[in-house]
């Protein structure tokens, strides 16, 4: 079994050469006092439901910010029904994460603009602030079923507690209580859309087998990659075996991998494949998919591309 995966590599050699045109004429100067462009690039999105590109990487000198949304609830509930038991941390570009999960499930994304500006907006004049106000206290008139806290991690150094909220108690360092309501609220939203029934043995544990298959085909040589079969037994590269390349699972198959890596993480990647089968039922079939693919052995052995073990032809 493997991960397909999408290695996109742009590469210009600026600093070592003197120019990266034909000519190799000497690249013009920086003006003095300018500050250079800042650098984007494309992102991938793993979990997106509205299939959103990521926001391009903002300006390193800018001061970036992370809100972690973290839930207790009590002991007669269950932790996947309980909103942020887990943790949910949403980041200035609009990158979410949830968990990690009790088997080390992660779920990942990105919110989508709307979902992003409500956000912003909750959060007010308090990035505005170098610092965040002496804590204070208030009620609200909804008593909370559990006991939720709202933390705030910025670049520039300065962290603590936004909200914490328990009961009808509410402790703020937002600049006013009123912004502290508006910010749980706001969270508690995002959580409920995005992190609700988590970890999700299907889906979740679909997610967390494609980590260790993607762990599993890193190299850094031609000779760390083998051909896999289904079993993840080693295939010589002369064999006459085909290689199941697509079985119509959302779990694409490793058949190609770092030999031991896969040694490690075999036993894994078997059981949690049985465990997704079992839980997803035939919703682990892809749409649309009805005949497995299969790629001929022809006596090349597979590559290391771009610290990736693929096929040759790959």
């Amino acid at each position: 079994m493997r991960n397909a995966l999408v290695v996109i590599t742009a590469l210009c050699i600026g600093s070592a050469l003197v120019g990266c045109n034909s000519k190799n004429k000497p690249a013009p100067a920086q003006a003095a006092g300018k500050a250079p462009a800042p650098v984007s690039g494309p992102v991938v999105n793993d979990h997106n439901a509205n299939n959103d590109v990521r926001p391009p990487v903002t300006n390193p000198q800018e001061p970036t910010w992370t809100l972690k949304f973290q839930s207790k609830c009590a002991e007669n509930v269950e932790a996947s029904q309980c909103l942020g038991s887990y943790g949910v941390s949403i980041q200035m570009n609009g990158n979410y994460e949830v968990g990690p999960g009790p088997k080390g499930e992660v779920r990942q994304g990105t919110l989508t603009d709307d979902d992003k500006a409500i956000i912003n907006k909750a959060l007010g004049s308090t990035l505005a602030q170098a610092n965040l106000r002496a804590e204070a206290h208030d009620t609200v008139e909804q008593p909370s079923e559990s006991e939720d806290t709202i933390s705030l991690n910025r670049s520039s150094g300065t962290t603590g507690n936004l909200v914490k909220a328990s009961g009808t108690d509410l402790v703020y360092q937002t600049q006013s209580a009123e912004e502290a309501k508006s910010l749980l609220a706001a969270v508690r939203g995002i959580a409920d859309k995005y992190a609700k029934n988590f970890p999700d043995d299907c889906a979740d544990g679909a997610n967390l087998v494609k980590a260790l298959i993607e762990s599993s085909q890193k190299c850094s040589n031609d000779a760390d990659c083998v051909y896999l079969d289904t079993s993840l037994e080693i295939v010589a590269a002369n064999s006459s075996e085909a290689l199941v390349t697509d079985n119509c699972s959302k779990v694409t198959p490793l058949y190609v991998g770092n030999a031991e890596l896969v040694r490690v993480n075999k036993d894994k990647i078997l059981s949690g494949l049985d465990s997704v089968q079992t839980a997803c039922g035939d919703s682990i079939i892809k749409d649309g998919c009805v005949n497995s693919t299969t790629f001929a052995l022809k006596g090349v052995a597979p590559s290391c591309q771009q610290g990736v073990c693929k096929l040759p032809t790959q």
